[in-house]
């Protein structure tokens, strides 16, 4: 649903900096016309050193991490690989040398353990949100401005403590422009996620008010709470406004690349605090304007530079026979008012003509889809498991205050097994996905077996789990009705946990209920990875303690360690069922509620 606010804005190319295998399927459905939306460039999952700042990178912590990432992520079909801030610099030499062989370019940050000028001989195709310039062109002897020091720096500089100068140093970055220009790498300064990065909860009252706001994704509006954010938690509404004038030296970095002739190419970064999908490439053609560049430099940085620096100056970007005809229909004349490009009278993407009405019945569609239903289960039966009694829950999922989902579960006791439980969750993410689980646990409440059905935009994928000879497999079929299969050893009698969740950390709770008040116990939990085109098992390592009980039910806490990155999670049961449950992640708390 995000890319329809790009196409309705006049975005006709997006190039993503963090991708996965579901990138890849919904980048071949828009090029089939499947999807409306922009042709798509994607990276795969960002690489990083170890630990990674992103939960859910790959990690590159040696050189043979990095090449052989590199090759793994050419052979799925990315487009170039990104690197982030802490790949150590033996890895990043050995992933440009793989890249280089391999023919696909890398991009993204300047790691901390280089400097801009290395990245630059290197041979990076582009350099994200101005990122190794604080450390190039500070002054010598200056305050730092960079990690928890930004605050300090910034207050010294509205305090009048310090001057401009004395923290940046001028010369130095019309020097380090310099180098930049003969290296032939393009900058994407983002400058509208420098802005909005350190947005107040006074300032976020406004800007919620926006009309780009109602096509955003609930979970993507809920990780912009300061408070769960792991990157601004901790500072008050006073800190985030003070180290907005952070941003000014932003301003002046892109004056200085554009004035000593460096390429520079439109991008926003969105979906980080306050920076929406499609409407926020207006506000940064804007900050690209107040930063020295004309109006028609501004729209080079959205047209013809883009294709480009992508190596195909001929396929698109200008207004010539022969091109692609991607074309923003304005109006009015941008060369004189860039705004004139934000409500475009119609859009021709690769030769098809969108006109307003329809861009905006489009987005009235994606607004639709992303509002909380009055009833998540509105036209779903929910299979009953054959036991003489039932007992029936039903939950919210709620991320950062905001309701995504409800799971509703029915369950009762078998003869062979312990436990018989029919499992069915859904989820608002812009297309309805819906998780039907018929599940049998045993007495210790690990999973005996599942018969699934994932409903979600690509159709539905069918699957059986079972738990035998000494092995999780998976057997099935998707959309297509191609068989899918995953396995994964079954070392320490794990526990199996669902899409549905809720009936999963039921099952933690029957197997650790038994624990004494401070007493702790360590399990494997295997969960079911559903972003990487096939359904993936994932083994994540948990360790559990027993709380004091609360009100009579029991209370588990505990952290987990798996693929997707590191959480913690307290769980409360009954005994029969889960009745509540809090997991804390990177970017937010996930709270299960019945």
């Amino acid at each position: 649903q995000d890319l329809v606010a790009h196409v309705a804005n006049g975005v006709t190319l997006v190039r993503n900096m963090w991708g996965q295998p579901t990138l890849l399927d919904l980048r071949a459905r828009v090029a089939a016309g499947e999807v409306l939306g922009p042709t798509i460039i994607t990276a795969g999952p960002i690489v990083d050193g170890d630990p990674p700042v992103w939960d859910g990178s790959d990690v590159a912590a040696s050189p043979d991490d990095g090449r052989r990432i590199v090759a793994e992520q050419k052979a799925a079909g990315y487009d170039f690989i990104k690197v982030y801030n802490r790949v150590p610099a033996d890895a990043l030499e050995a992933i440009v040398e793989e890249a280089r062989a391999q023919e696909i370019p890398v991009a993204g940050h300047v790691p901390d353990a280089v400097p801009l000028e290395r990245a630059l001989e290197l041979g990076f195709a582009t350099v994200e949100h101005l990122t190794g310039f604080t450390r190039s062109t500070r002054a010598e002897g200056g305050p730092s401005a960079e990690g928890r020091a930004t605050l300090t720096t910034a207050r010294a500089l509205v305090n009048g403590e310090v001057q401009w100068s004395d923290v940046y140093d001028p010369a130095r970055l019309a020097e380090v422009a310099r180098v930049v220009a003969q290296s032939g790498t393009f900058q994407v300064p983002t400058l509208i996620v420098s802005k909005r990065i350190r947005t107040s909860r006074r300032q976020a009252v406004e800007l919620m008010q926006r009309p780009g706001v109602r096509f955003m994704s609930p979970a993507a509006l809920a990780s912009w709470n300061p408070d769960t954010d792991f990157r601004l938690r901790g500072h008050s509404d006073e800190d985030l406004e003070t180290m907005q004038i952070l941003f000014e030296e932003d301003l002046r970095r892109v004056a200085a690349l554009h004035e000593a002739g460096v390429p520079i190419l439109a991008g926003t970064d969105a979906p980080n605090p306050h920076v929406l999908h499609g409407y926020s490439i207006h506000e940064e053609l804007a900050l690209l304007h107040k930063a020295g560049l004309s109006n028609f430099e501004a729209l080079v940085a959205a047209t013809r530079a883009p294709a480009e620096f992508l190596g195909t100056p001929d396929a698109f970007g200008t207004v010539q026979v022969g091109r692609r005809a991607d074309l923003v229909v304005a109006s009015g004349n941008p060369l004189e008012d860039l705004s004139a490009l934000a409500s475009p009278i119609g859009v021709v993407l690769r030769g098809d003509w969108h006109p307003r009405e329809e861009l905006d019945a489009a987005l009235e569609q994606v607004a639709a889809a992303y509002a909380t239903p009055s009833d998540w289960f509105a036209g779903l039966d929910m299979p009953s498991p054959a036991v003489d009694s039932v007992t029936t829950a039903q939950y919210d999922f709620d991320f950062n205050g905001a309701v995504i989902g409800a799971v509703r579960t029915a369950s009762g006791p078998l003869a062979d097994t312990a436990r018989a439980v029919a499992a069915q969750a859904v989820f608002a993410a812009g297309d309805r996905v819906i998780n039907d689980c018929s599940l049998r646990y045993r007495t210790d409440g690990s999973l005996a077996s599942a018969r699934c059905v994932l409903t979600d935009s690509r159709g539905e994928h069918r699957f059986d789990v079972a738990v035998a000879a000494g092995n999780v497999v998976l057997t099935g079929t998707d959309p297509q009705g191609d068989a899918i299969a995953a396995e994964i050893p079954a070392d320490g009698n794990p526990l199996v946990i669902l899409g549905t969740m809720a009936s999963g950390l039921g099952a933690i709770a029957t197997r650790f209920g038994s624990l004494g008040v401070g007493e702790s116990a360590t399990v494997t939990v295997i969960t079911l990875d559903t972003q990487s085109g096939d359904l993936r098992l994932v083994p994540e390592a948990w360790s559990v303690e027993r709380a004091p009980d609360n009100n009579g039910h029991i209370v588990l806490r505990g952290s987990a360690t798996g693929a997707v990155g590191n959480y913690t999670v307290e769980i409360e049961s009954d005994g029969a069922v889960l009745t509540h449950a809090v997991l804390r992640y990177q970017m937010g708390v996930m709270t299960i509620a019945r």
